[in-house]
């Protein structure tokens, strides 16, 4: 595995993993994190998807599924905003909201992955920007949560 391998050679690794493409479900969203979880990155960051004008997904959106968020006069946020801009099929808005924060919390509340957040730190500012980095997920979600209460 290329992350082993570049953990080996000191390497901090990063994974990225998307959200919310059309034809998921539930299960497979679980196995997107259930792999993070295997992949073992130092850091993952995930994202939902969004369907930029003039794409296929664009399209496919437009055909099959429903806008949310609308992209074809540009958007206010962008991949690690939380926002969902479709729905397709039985894959709603709340599903994918549900699965993008269970990410979060499923890979990183862990007291393994936490050390292995520290441990892999080299440098107070590196400590920092990984402190910042967390607390503005953290304060997203909350957020989020709290306007649905």
């Amino acid at each position: 595995m290329v992350g082993r391998w570049a953990r080996e050679a000191g390497m901090v690794v990063v994974g990225f993993f998307m959200f919310g493409l059309p034809y998921e479900t539930p299960k497979t969203l679980q196995k997107t994190i259930d792999f993070a979880k295997k992949m073992d990155p130092h850091l993952a960051n995930f994202m939902i998807t969004i369907p930029f004008y003039g794409t296929p997904l664009y399209s496919l959106v437009e055909k099959e599924g429903r806008f949310l968020i609308d992209t074809k006069k540009g958007i206010t946020v962008g991949f690690y905003g939380g926002n969902v801009f479709f729905e397709f099929g039985n894959l709603t808005k709340e599903i994918v909201e549900h699965y993008y924060k269970k990410a979060y919390l499923d890979f990183y509340f862990r007291i393994t992955k936490i050390w292995d957040v520290i441990a892999s730190c080299r440098s107070y500012s590196e400590m920092r920007w990984i402190l910042m980095s967390a607390t503005s997920v953290l304060t997203n979600n909350i957020r989020q949560w709290n306007n649905k209460i």
